[in-house]
């Protein structure tokens, strides 16, 4: 089976993302990647500077428990983001009960 990598480059929703309104937008984006098991996503984060914790929550937490922990362990990249983001993201996911 081949595999098609998707980017999602979030930058075009501004450097500092603490909006849960958009952390849905990206979301669904997310969801429709990984709908189809011969994808996988790469989120894309330069120029972000910062997540707030509602975004991280409407963008990352709620993909699970719709995703196993594989899915999104083996099926998304986060590319370009500081420590800090991928500690926010991190930190999203534990809230769920999903630890990676």
């Amino acid at each position: 089976m081949n595999t098609t990598l998707v980017r999602l480059s979030i930058n075009e929703y501004g450097d500092l993302l603490v909006s849960p309104h958009y952390g849905l937008l990206i979301r669904e984006k997310i969801e429709g990647v990984l709908s189809d098991p011969r994808k996988k996503v790469i989120i894309d984060f330069s120029g972000v500077q910062s997540i707030g914790e509602a975004f991280a929550d409407n963008c990352f937490g709620k993909l699970y428990p719709q995703f196993s922990v594989e899915n999104i362990e083996s099926r998304i990249t986060y590319e370009n983001a500081q420590d800090s983001i991928t500690c926010s993201i991190r930190k999203a996911y534990e809230r769920r009960g999903c630890v990676i």
